[in-house]
């Protein structure tokens, strides 16, 4: 046995991660000789959507009930706040709500159960103690962070929801009563969305003992990680084989530590570390790769609760990182402590960054502070204050030096009519040259709103007319004489139906009058009006006018010129197919003797049901006069696998732009083959391949994943070869690059 031990630390590191390594041929051969199953028989069903706190006895013998208490000799089952349970003897209290089960006792939720020779529960407070049975966490418990439930049993054992703990057992996510794999360990902790801590274990496989390990650690959360070694090449670190180790710490806290080695940047170590408790939770990680470019990055983040008040701090650091800053330095820190009363809440923050390299230095930082209370019902309160520092250097001299203080003030006052905020808005330059990018200065202004319904009554639609009217003292960037504005909008807007027809329409009106005697006024309407011809088939005409007349000194009253209708159809000859147009006309544009006819898109769509989807798209470029796009997607079943293909041609090019297909799910007895291959037509080469071939286990896989990407971050190719257990996080790397990426960019699928 002990021979498996570098074999599995070579190839599987993760043994003592959520990929657990039994050695990938031995175990194959093992697996596939082992006779066939037949499930655990009696599989309870799951407890009623009840969570009734008062007990409803579905059926009882020998029963004796004084006060509260209920005892139960010769079988009872019952209903408890969404739990059913039953036993054949049963010994309980209906108002502390404790009961004790014996003689086959279980206890059933919607998404796990316990089942044991005996079992103590107490449903006010959801905690349990068995003897002598076994327990059951569906993937809910962990918010899908697993696909498969987990089974533990022991010889003693306490829990509560998604918690566990237990002496003398095994756990497995087999749900044959005898299982392919188990763990069989001294302790046994599970916390669902978290993580399995197993201590004193032995990794069973069809009955023989293939490893034994002090402590194995399986992890359930952050299911983007992948705890099975990487082989691969990429431009950057050219050939490379990485590994994480997971190393068990006291409580809820874990280690990872990372082991990689990359021919054209050397050997590369690092670890994480994730902690939490009750009232504080957090992780650091640490990564260097040691050699000629000196890289290291590290992030550390911490949140921890004061009673009701909360404090968050996080920390960034890379030095020489290759993918995103090669010869640089940058740190950058930010912190925010949150008063929580019964008012309101305050909160205090700072944030820093730095960025450094050869003959250049830039700096920010800032101090914040805000506070949110509400003094009644009716009238609350805001306070931002800010104050920041960006400083830049480059070649030993200081090129920028700036200080700035932010102020905000704001004051909200409901009334039934009407609702009134005061607002003053303010930055001044402490030191430096002010040259920072910021808002108008509002010193102060005061705005009212109200709408038809507020003040004519319910019957009125608010819709139907919304009223805003502000004075205000102003002060745009860079200028230093203040402008007092009177402004006022009124907004309107209706709804008529009749027949198959709708018609939507509104309008607007705003004035603005200015302290340096400019004025102007905004006209605007707009309307919809659509037509149901047959049955889920509509023609919809749409149109917008919008202009200004007079001048503005500010920015914020600015307002674009439009003149435009627009055109679309859809029409469903049945219930599998759409056909739909739509364009539009610059009338604008045409006065202005440009082309007032926008880009006609047409599309089909042909979807009998939910598996399927055919999509064809086009576009007439009116500005150019020719055809610019079509495009083909098609998502399918065939023969038990799901098909998807894309292709793009472009016709102002003359040339096909892009073919991808992506294959999932091709089966042949136990295997199963995934692949994707993306071909752009510009270059002329295939710039994805993606192989992953599986090899069934029932509650585990074999799986060969191949994966070269030619073009975008970080190209190469990639192997991997491993064993999974079925049930466990897992990232599918189907279909993304190195950075998550969609392989096929915005061509064909996934566009």
């Amino acid at each position: 046995m002990k021979a498996w031990h570098p074999v599995l630390l070579f190839l599987l590191p993760s043994a003592g991660f959520a990929q657990v390594g039994m050695g990938i041929e031995s175990v194959a051969k093992v697996l596939a000789k082992s006779p066939r199953q037949t499930a655990a028989p009696g599989r309870l069903p799951a407890a009623q959507e009840d969570a009734n706190d008062t007990m409803r006895i579905l059926e009882a013998h020998g029963l004796h009930i004084e006060g509260d208490r209920v005892v139960a000799t010769g079988g009872f089952r019952a209903r408890l706040r969404g739990y059913e349970f039953w036993a054949t003897k049963v010994d309980g209290n209906k108002s502390s709500q404790v009961f004790i089960l014996e003689g086959e006792a279980h206890v059933v939720g919607k998404s796990e159960r316990v089942v044991a020779e005996k079992i103590v529960v107490d449903f006010r407070e959801r905690t349990y103690r068995l003897f002598h049975g076994s327990t059951e966490f569906g993937p809910d418990k962990t918010n899908g962070k697993l696909t498969g439930p987990i089974f533990a049993t022991a010889a003693e054992g306490q829990g509560r929801q998604g918690f566990f703990v237990g002496t003398d057992g095994h756990l497995t996510t087999c749900e044959y009563l005898h299982p392919h794999f188990s763990f069989e360990a001294e302790r046994t902790e599970v916390v669902a969305d978290r993580f399995v801590k197993l201590k004193h274990v032995k990794v069973v496989v069809l009955g023989r003992t293939l490893l034994t390990l002090n402590e194995l650690v399986i992890p359930l959360e952050e299911s983007a990680r992948r705890f099975v070694p990487e082989i691969g090449q990429s431009q950057d670190e050219g050939f490379y084989i990485k590994s994480k180790y997971f190393i068990p710490a006291a409580g809820l806290n874990y280690l990872i530590a990372r082991l990689d080695y990359m021919t054209k940047l050397g050997l590369g170590t690092g670890v994480d570390y994730r902690y939490q408790d009750r009232k504080a939770s957090g992780g650091a990680n640490l990564y260097s790769i040691l050699g000629q470019n000196n890289t290291m990055t590290g992030n550390w983040s911490h949140r921890q609760t004061f009673g009701p008040n909360s404090l968050s701090f996080e920390s960034t650091y890379q030095r020489n990182n290759y993918l995103t800053a090669p010869d640089s330095t940058l740190w950058s820190s930010r912190a925010q402590m949150s008063f929580n009363g019964r008012q309101g809440t305050t909160n205090i923050g700072f944030f820093h960054n730095n960025s450094s390299s050869s003959g250049f230095e830039s700096t920010n930082q800032s101090f914040t502070f805000g506070q949110n209370l509400r003094w009644n019902k009716s009238l609350t309160t805001r306070v931002d204050l800010n104050y920041s520092e960006n400083k830049y250097n480059a070649g030993g001299t200081t090129q920028s030096d700036n200080q700035r203080v932010d102020v905000r003030l704001q004051a909200t006052q409901e009334w039934k009519a009407l609702t009134a905020d005061f607002q003053y808005q303010r930055s001044v330059s402490v030191a430096g040259t002010g040259n920072l990018s910021r808002q108008s200065d509002r010193t102060p202004q005061l705005s009212l709103k109200s709408d038809a319904s507020r003040l004519f009554g319910s019957k009125v639609p608010s819709d139907f007319a919304r009223f805003t009217a502000e004075i205000g003292e102003f002060i745009e960037p860079g200028g230093n004489r203040p402008l007092t504005r009177m402004y006022w909008d009124t907004q309107s807007h209706a709804m008529m139906s009749r027949g198959r027809s709708t018609l939507d329409i509104g309008g607007q009106f705003e004035q603005g009058l200015y302290s340096d005697d400019t004025a102007q006024y905004v006209i605007g309407y707009d309307g919809r009006w659509s037509y149901e011809y047959a049955n889920r088939s509509s023609f919809n005409v749409s149109y917008r006018n919008l202009k200004s007349v007079g001048f503005t000194p500010l920015p914020i009253d600015q307002s674009s010129r439009s003149d435009f209708l627009s055109f679309d159809n859809s029409y469903r000859p049945g219930k599998a197919w759409t056909f739909s147009f739509q364009t539009g006309y610059d009338v604008y544009q045409s006065a202005q003797g440009q082309v007032p006819w926008q880009t006609v898109g047409l599309s089909s769509i042909y979807s009998p049901d939910r598996l399927t989807k055919i999509q064809l798209f086009s576009n007439y470029d009116t500005y150019s006069r020719a055809w610019s796009t079509f495009r083909l997607d098609g998502f399918f079943p065939l023969g038990g696998a799901r098909f998807n293909i894309g292709a793009r041609y472009d016709g102002l090019r003359s040339q096909w732009a892009a073919l991808n297909l992506q294959v999932l799910g091709i089966k042949r007895g136990k295997f199963e083959l995934s692949s994707l291959i993306g071909y752009n037509g510009y270059t002329q080469q295939v710039e994805a391949q993606q192989y992953q071939l599986k090899y069934d286990l029932h509650c585990g896989e074999a799986v060969l994943e191949i994966s070269d990407n030619r073009a975008g971050f970080r190209p190469g190719r990639t192997i991997g070869l491993f064993i999974r257990i079925k049930a466990l996080p897992f990232t599918n790397n189907f279909g993304v690059g190195q950075r998550g990426q969609n392989v096929f960019g915005s061509n064909g699928v996934g566009y």
